[in-house]
């Protein structure tokens, strides 16, 4: 066999292959995965509404990456949430309400 011969049905061990895919989506509003808290009937976050006062909304999901979370409803761009400390939220809110 030459150099370069490979043949048409040759297996090769050991080898090793990177390759980096980039691909264009359409835009979509994400939110980072911290923000989400499932409570076992969906995904919901704590939309802030000002004045210390924080209203828990269930919201639809679409992809999710390791990072963010694409929404498909029940939040519209602008919107504050919580993305640090909503358990503690969530927490609170299930012992005031007797949850």
């Amino acid at each position: 066999m030459e150099i370069g011969d490979f043949g048409k049905n040759k297996s090769f061990n050991g080898l090793y292959a990177e390759s980096h895919l980039v691909a264009e989506t359409e835009s979509v509003l994400a939110i980072p995965r911290t923000a989400i808290i499932s409570r076992g009937q969906g995904a919901y976050v704590f939309v802030d509404k000002g004045g210390g006062y924080y209203q828990l909304r269930p919201v639809l999901l679409g992809r999710i990456g390791d990072d963010f979370a694409e929404v498909r409803g029940n939040l519209v761009a602008g919107e504050k949430i919580v993305t640090t400390g909503n358990l503690l939220i969530d927490s609170e809110a299930q012992l005031a309400n007797g949850d």
